[in-house]
């Protein structure tokens, strides 16, 4: 399902990583990848980056502001340890 926001706002883009038998665990690096309406790609690594944070054990989040009006994919992708990759669309709208 894709979701929806307004140019403009900030969100917070976050993921939780789990071993196989669905107990928190954290890979050995993680690399969260935006790829904008107009196909240039942000990227942004865990323990470089100081706005990608660690809440807890699997649990990390980064705030993001919006800017263009259209369609964002959001990847996820953990490595190591815990291989994991999860992605989704946000769909921004133009501001009025």
């Amino acid at each position: 399902m894709t979701t929806t926001y307004d140019q403009g706002d900030q969100q917070r883009l976050s993921i939780n990583f789990t071993d196989y038998s669905a107990n928190a665990a954290d890979p050995d690096a993680i690399n969260l990848i935006i790829t904008q309406p107009d196909q240039t790609k942000i990227s942004y690594s865990y323990a470089v980056d100081p706005e990608f944070i660690k809440d807890s054990i699997g649990k990390y989040h980064l705030d993001y502001l919006f800017t263009q009006s259209g369609r964002y994919i959001i990847r996820f992708e953990g490595t190591g340890t815990i291989n994991s990759a999860e992605q989704t669309e946000i769909y921004i709208r133009k501001k009025a």
